[in-house]
């Protein structure tokens, strides 16, 4: 059931898989930029006439097309060292070292050639990232060609603006009383101007829009190849990791489907170690809030305390008050008896007073 992976004397021969080279999509390549150069050839004296209108910028756009053709050329070709580096592996063979595949070179080669240690997880983050470098790769086409869009419509808004400047000036300096012949004569000198600035204008439009279709379509046949190198790759690594992780062979059922099990088994586990790791935050999380919460609680329980203590002080001082309300009512009752008293002792006074008068009068 279980075969030996101490060795590999010889090779597997579903982990050899028949990559498809470049060369057919460098071939595709050729075939558009001869065709490019044949519809040139054929209107080479046209073309040459709207290049002199504006050598500069005609010449910058030229420049920025041949250099994203070789970019776009050479993105297809270095997938060659990738691709022979991958059938070397697969069969014990030595090759220099690849650029997009280094991470699966580093975990690969301390291996010698014995078994795999990929996973289904492990293989998606190579092969994302191989997707990412080749993405990477063609940024700078992508950029190339709207350099050449921007570059043909500079030119255009140059040109117009130069036409608008000249026939401005052509109008400005008729003289409409002088001679007709005259005046057209020197209306035919002074009109080439605003004509060299149409051709400008022109020119660096049909050179930078047609540079950039020709570039475009030489990026997408790079993105067909990057594409097929992709999805070739990605079956190379499913093939290892169905034969060689487990160390069982392709024509056992059994086996496979065990090994997919303990595949979805331990990505189950690792779910469960995250799960854990955040129940263990949520639990610290937890302890820290009971211990906000005691705090919190003890200093309800002092302002509490404190509290009760000032209501009993306002209960005392609500009986001292009390007192003083019945106090102050009894207040008005001994006055009156007092003045009732007054009021006798005068009463008395003024009688004897009185008589005394009575017996001090004379008869």
């Amino acid at each position: 059931m279980v075969q030996s992976v101490e060795t590999r004397e010889t090779p597997l021969d579903p982990l050899i898989l028949d990559f498809a080279r470049p060369g057919r999509t460098l071939f595709w390549m050729g075939f558009v930029l001869v065709q490019a150069a044949i519809l040139v050839a054929v209107f080479w004296v046209p073309l040459e006439t709207a290049f002199r209108y504006n050598p500069l910028f005609n010449g910058v756009i030229v420049a920025v097309l041949a250099v994203g053709i070789l970019v776009a050329m050479f993105q297809v070709a270095r997938l060659n060292r990738e691709i022979r580096w991958l059938q070397a592996f697969s069969r014990n063979e030595s090759a220099p070292p690849p650029r997009l595949l280094a991470p699966l070179a580093r975990q690969l080669t301390p291996l010698d050639h014995r078994s795999m240690q990929l996973t289904p997880t492990a293989a998606r983050a190579i092969l994302d990232g191989v997707q990412i470098r080749l993405d990477e790769q063609r940024d700078l086409t992508r950029y190339l060609t709207g350099l050449l869009v921007f570059l043909g419509l500079l030119g255009t808004f140059w040109g117009l603006i130069g036409t608008i400047r000249a026939v401005a000036e052509i109008v400005a300096g008729l003289e409409l009383g002088g001679d007709p012949l005259q005046v057209f004569l020197a209306l035919k000198s002074r009109i080439e101007e605003p004509l060299g600035a149409m051709g400008t204008a022109f020119s660096t439009s049909l050179f930078g829009l047609a540079g950039s279709l020709l570039l475009g379509l030489l990026d997408l046949q790079a993105g067909h190849a990057a594409n097929r190198f992709t999805n070739q790759l990605e079956e190379w690594l499913a093939g290892w990791v169905r034969l060689k992780h487990f160390g069982w062979s392709e024509e056992e059922s059994t086996p496979a489907y065990l090994a997919a099990l303990l595949d979805q088994t331990a990505e189950s586990l690792d779910k469960l170690r995250r799960l854990m790791q955040e129940q263990q935050g949520v639990e610290r999380d937890s302890a820290a809030q009971l211990v906000e919460l005691n705090a919190q609680v003890g200093r309800l329980v002092t302002l509490l305390s404190r509290e009760s203590r000032e209501i009993e002080a306002v209960n005392e001082l609500h009986g001292e008050l009390r007192a003083l309300v019945r106090q102050l009512a009894q207040l008005p009752t001994q006055q009156r008896l007092q003045l009732d008293e007054l009021r006798d002792e005068l009463r008395l006074l003024a009688k004897g007073l009185s008589a005394h008068s009575n017996l001090r009068a004379p008869r």
